[in-house]
């Protein structure tokens, strides 16, 4: 594990919202076809929570029923679907503006890129070379040209 993973987990196990969100993940994970990286599960069962609790119905019958009455409620899964688009959506539409808008990819491509240098033990081209052996390219952050930069052992 990544000194970053474990300063994140480690900030995850303290946070006690955090650390419920991990179990509903742990709980839920396997259920998933395909491999599903974490962060990805984290994702969208975020937005699901957040969509949730932000409804003012499911706040208010929550408030004023036993968890059973709620529980049971059509107003519950009317809810819980609606995110679950709403996820579906919002992570299409972003991905698709950062696949159709250069100045967004490039900008976010370097942001994502000074971040995991300016934190990153290892140099990042050290951690991404095994895994493309004729070399690796990498965008340039402000120009629309590509660079390779060779492999080395």
């Amino acid at each position: 594990m990544a000194s970053s993973d474990i300063t994140q987990a480690a900030a995850r196990r303290r946070d006690p919202e955090m650390v419920e969100l991990d179990e509903v993940i742990a709980q839920i994970n396997d259920l998933f076809s395909g491999d599903q990286p974490d962060s990805s599960v984290r994702n969208v069962v975020t937005h699901i929570k957040d969509r949730l609790e932000e409804s003012e119905t499911l706040q208010q019958q929550a408030h004023n029923n036993t968890l059973a009455q709620f529980s049971a409620s059509p107003d519950l899964q009317s809810e819980f679907v609606g995110a679950v688009i709403g996820a579906m959506k919002s992570h299409n539409d972003l991905s698709t503006q950062i696949l159709n808008n250069t100045e967004i990819s490039q900008r976010l491509m370097g942001e994502l890129v000074a971040r995991s240098l300016a934190t990153a033990p290892t140099p990042v081209l050290a951690l991404l070379a095994p895994r493309r052996p004729f070399g690796v390219w990498l965008g340039c952050c402000r120009s629309s040209k590509m660079t390779s930069v060779a492999h080395r052992k």
